[in-house]
């Protein structure tokens, strides 16, 4: 877990050229309501560092968990960029992340490109970490161990039963079943 104060006291916050300006300036426009626009950042970019420090996220996850804290989109909007380039928010470590954790649970790309969307990842990103886990064969281990673990756990059910199960776990996972069946057909002798 990632301790915010330790974080900001080794990587201050960088004020980029003209932001300075551009907050002092919003500052004395607010100075009439008793807004501080300052503060508010700040307070959404420590609000943002204590909810990665519980949970990593993408850009998508932690725009949706700062607006249900009522954060305006111009503060959130300020404050990703600092998160980005303090490197405590990188969607495509996020998605290199979550490509390994689905794999450990032997799904397969259908299944992971629909975790990608669910959290906000691009298409694009989703194409190309699963065309590369394609290339290394990764699906075909997944399939193989998915069979694996349920031929373990399916003993004395009858064929029908056993397919019908088998298919409806593996399109659960998104696994595809072109390759599910070649590897029931060894191991499970179907």
């Amino acid at each position: 877990m990632i301790d915010p104060e330790e974080f900001l006291q080794r990587h201050p916050p960088v004020v980029q050229a003209g932001l300075r300006q551009q907050t002092d300036e919003a500052v004395q426009a607010d100075g009439q309501t008793g807004t501080d626009t300052r503060t508010d950042v700040q307070e959404c970019f420590d609000a943002a560092v204590s909810s990665l420090s519980a949970a990593d996220a993408t850009v998508f996850m932690l725009r949706r968990r700062l607006r249900g804290k009522d954060y305006p989109d111009e503060v959130i909007d300020e404050v990703i960029p600092r998160l980005e380039h303090a490197g405590l928010l990188d969607d495509e470590q996020f998605a290199s992340d979550l490509l390994q954790r689905c794999l450990r649970r032997n799904m397969g790309p259908a299944g992971i490109r629909r975790e990608f969307l669910r959290r906000g990842l691009s298409s694009r990103l989703a194409d190309t970490l699963i065309g590369q886990a394609q290339e290394e064969g990764r699906f075909d281990d997944a399939a193989r161990a998915f069979v694996e673990a349920f031929a373990r756990k399916s003993g004395g059910l009858d064929r029908q039963t056993l397919l019908r199960r088998l298919a409806s776990r593996a399109a659960s996972r998104g696994l595809p079943m072109g390759l599910v069946r070649r590897y029931a057909a060894e191991i499970l002798d179907i």
